[in-house]
């Protein structure tokens, strides 16, 4: 009988030795923020252009082998473009994973819908680096990474003592005034398997208490601003 059940099970498998995607096109439609042109009813598009991708190998229906993940892409933004790349493996059934993420060079206008609240202004210029290593294991997270914004220069509107991001907004541009740019180092980390971890809630507070060293405020509303940030880039 075990013999029989082996063999029904190996003839549904299958074995995929890799997939590739060449010079694909993706949008990205969040109809959870509205678009910045019109009437702002139309859901917000981020493009991801020449994107490039392997993955394999893989097993269905059980995904239970580690595959190799390879990926690179041009994130499309109303100034100027920037770049992402993913390159790591991973074991889908398990959710095991080495990856390495780097985005460099986001253009922050087109992530003005998740920085900005109502009354905030808006972003004339500015880009959006991150750079993440994580490692997921027996349902544990462990990520640090470094997250930079640069040329960051914001248009009219919120006021003299209004905020970017929920964070104030002198403090922000003092910052930039002196430095050019402003750099934080994080960590994630959690179970994966725990109902109650969310990684935009978790890396949300971890930007909010870095930045708040950073710049030397104190929280106030920081976390809701930058969680709408991280919602719109990871979806979670």
């Amino acid at each position: 009988m075990r013999c029989s059940a082996a063999r029904e099970a190996a003839a549904h498998t299958l074995h995929i030795g890799e997939l590739r995607l060449r010079d694909v096109a993706v949008d990205f439609y969040d109809a959870s923020v509205a678009g910045t042109r019109g009437t702002g009813s139309a859901p917000h598009r981020i493009r991801l252009d020449a994107l490039r991708a392997d993955v394999g190998p893989l097993v269905l229906p059980a995904l239970d082998e580690r595959a190799a993940v390879s990926l690179q892409a041009t994130l499309k933004g109303p100034q100027h473009d920037g770049t992402l790349s993913l390159q790591g493996h991973l074991t889908p059934a398990t959710r095991d994973a080495v990856v390495a993420l780097k985005i460099k060079g986001l253009d922050l206008v087109a992530l003005q819908p998740y920085l900005l609240r109502h009354n905030e202004g808006t972003v004339r210029r500015g880009t959006f680096d991150l750079a993440l290593e994580a490692t997921a294991k027996s349902q544990r997270l462990s990520a640090p990474g470094r997250l930079t914004l640069r040329e960051l220069e914001l248009g009219s509107g919120g006021g003299a003592v209004g905020t970017f991001a929920g964070v104030p907004r002198q403090a922000v541009l003092a910052a930039l005034s002196r430095d050019g740019r402003i750099e934080l180092a994080f960590t994630l980390d959690g179970r994966l398997d725990d109902p109650k971890f969310s990684l935009n809630e978790l890396f949300a507070a971890r930007f909010a208490v870095g930045l708040a060293e950073q710049l030397g405020v104190s929280l106030g509303g920081m976390v809701e601003g930058v969680g709408s940030v991280i919602k719109g880039l990871f979806g979670r």
